[in-house]
């Protein structure tokens, strides 16, 4: 009888056992919000109300901000808006023109130390001003780039991957294509960062880089393999790879190493803080996942209830989070596809991945 209570108590014990090492090694959604509009105090960027005729936004390309507004590229109309962090109007910086403090289709805006930069590859330059929208200075450039990122008084210019764009097929392809080209403003010095993974150098895979900063690290988001890669922004080395994990992208991810194309989420843009990494998706949903800085699932807000009424089309094209008074309050900010432009804006509690 001894023998069997023995038998039958550790054989409880090595189930609990394998129940724990189960739970701590499965990769788990482990806070899903489903957010209801009537529960949250939701803000609009719609237009203008302050001019006499409402002067509707041309189109939201990137949003970024600094302690106290944001501000976001507006392509169609080559200028930049700026609203305090509640939504409200306070500026337009630049206008439309070829001279300097002037906009013609500028494809990038990057907020750092004080400075707003603008990319315009049509004039191959880089402007930066001040927050009132003053100009300072103009950086002249050679190359394709699509997107920039400033930190640290370096611009990261992210490289078109040649080889998958028709524009440039008859340019030979490389095995060490550069995902950045890097100026150092205060030197004027370019050097190269990253390489494209192996992954991407086929062209049925390949997919724009999009680039988020953190501290003083660059995280190059690689859409169509769903990895991110950081590097040091004074050296421009590789510090690690992150591998997207856990729920759907343990799936999305097996679909790339196998060639499987019918398997992809389209990921469109990243932002990384103390909280953790956050990506929106373009899906059926209008849904932000989140991810500790392992790269471990750990968050899926969605907000689509807002917009199944409302709209047929409900995608997320770009988000910006802001940090509010050093607390766990996150300010989000959507830009929302729909028949015009619109910024979705919430508050949310959130606890640090």
């Amino acid at each position: 009888m001894k023998k069997f209570i023995a038998t039958t108590v550790l054989l409880l014990i090595l189930f609990l056992v394998a129940l724990l090492i189960g739970y701590y090694t499965t990769d788990k959604v482990v806070n899903s919000i489903s957010y209801d509009v009537a529960d949250d105090r939701i803000m609009f960027i719609d237009s203008f109300p302050e001019t006499e005729e409402a002067i509707v936004i041309g189109s939201v390309l990137k949003m970024v901000s600094s302690e106290s507004f944001i501000y976001l590229l507006d392509q169609n109309r080559s200028i930049i808006h700026q609203f305090d962090l509640n939504g409200n109007y306070v500026n337009q910086i630049s206008s439309v023109g070829p001279g300097p403090g002037e906009l013609r289709q500028p494809l990038s805006i990057s907020f750092d130390s004080g400075l707003l930069y603008t990319f315009e590859q049509s004039k191959m330059q880089v402007q930066a001003f001040e927050e009132s929208g003053e100009y300072v200075d103009v950086y002249l450039f050679q190359g394709a780039y699509e997107d920039i990122t400033v930190l640290n008084n370096s611009v990261w210019f992210t490289n078109y991957y040649f080889p998958g764009l028709p524009n440039f097929a008859d340019m030979p392809e490389s095995d060490n294509q550069p995902i950045y080209t890097v100026y150092d403003i205060a030197s004027g010095s370019l050097s190269a960062a990253g390489n494209y993974p192996e992954l991407m150098h086929d062209r049925d895979k390949i997919g724009t880089v999009r680039t988020a900063k953190y501290d003083d690290d660059i995280y190059a988001l690689l859409r169509r393999i769903y990895e991110i890669n950081v590097y040091d922004s004074g050296t421009g080395e590789l510090e690690r790879t992150i591998q997207l994990q856990g729920g759907m992208f343990n799936d999305l991810r097996s679909a790339v190493q196998e060639d499987y194309e019918d398997l992809q989420l389209p990921l469109m843009n990243v932002v990384v803080n103390r909280f953790g990494i956050f990506i929106p998706a373009y899906g059926e949903e209008l849904t932000v996942y989140g991810f500790d800085f392992d790269g471990h699932l750990k968050t899926s807000i969605s907000f689509s209830n807002h917009y199944e009424t409302e709209y047929d089309d409900r995608y997320i094209r770009h988000i910006h989070i802001k940090e509010l008074d050093n607390s766990n309050r996150l300010r989000f900010y959507l830009k929302v596809y729909s028949d015009f432009p619109r910024v979705l804006i919430f508050d949310k509690e959130i606890s640090p991945l």
